[in-house]
This record gives structure tokens, C-alpha cells and sequence, in this order.
């Protein structure tokens, strides 16, 4: 199966998806400053996180020391119905103060 991905300029918008599809949500990160992305919380039981990944920047030739990375979460529609993904980007040690916040709402047809 294809997979579609998605990144930070969906925030806020609606993704359309078939049962059984698989995304990916890639969301800039830099574990150097401590900010990670939390696993994403998903209102109801329609979609499955299958994943969720750190690709550093040095993997980039171009990237110089302490460039940042990118989050990726890999779900899959798993039932019909309308879901709210978020997530946000803290610090371990602030868990209570993020950052940046990534909100998508999926409809599972």
C-alpha cells in the first residue's frame, strides 16, 4: 500500500483517508535543544500508531553539527469515523510547557 505523507503545514487542517491507509506525520526536531515530539494522542480507536521514528540531520551531508531532525509517525486507518490527532514538541525536564503544538483532524472513509 502507498503511503501519503504529511508535515507541519497540515497543522490544523483535515486529512481524508481509506481504511487500511498508512501516513506518515514528519514534524521537525532537534534533540540537541531537548524539544521532542510526544507520541501522539489520538481521539478514539480508528487510527493505530505503528511507529514513530527520530531521522537525524548528519544522515543530510549537507547538515552541519547540531542541526536538527525530523519526527516521523507512522499510523494506519484502521476503522471508519472522524479523529483528532495531536501532538507537542517539550522538553523531558518541561513537560507542561511546550513549545509547539501539531493538531490534524482525519475522517476514515
Amino acid at each position: 500500500m502507498v503511503e501519503s505523507c504529511y508535515n507541519e503545514s497540515y497543522d490544523g487542517r483535515r486529512i481524508e483517508l481509506s481504511i487500511g491507509a498508512i501516513i506518515k506525520i514528519t514534524l521537525p526536531e532537534n534533540s540537541t535543544t531537548g524539544f521532542q515530539w510526544s507520541a501522539p494522542s489520538i481521539d478514539g480507536d480508528g487510527l493505530e500508531l505503528q511507529g514513530s521514528d527520530y531521522v537525524p540531520a548528519h544522515e543530510d551531508e549537507s547538515a552541519g553539527v547540531g542541526a536538527g531532525g525530523t519526527r516521523v509517525f507512522k499510523l494506519r486507518a484502521l476503522g471508519r469515523g472522524e479523529f483528532q490527532l495531536r501532538t507537542e514538541r517539550c522538553q523531558a525536564w518541561e513537560p507542561d510547557n511546550p513549545d509547539r503544538h501539531f493538531r490534524v483532524i482525519i475522517t476514515v472513509d
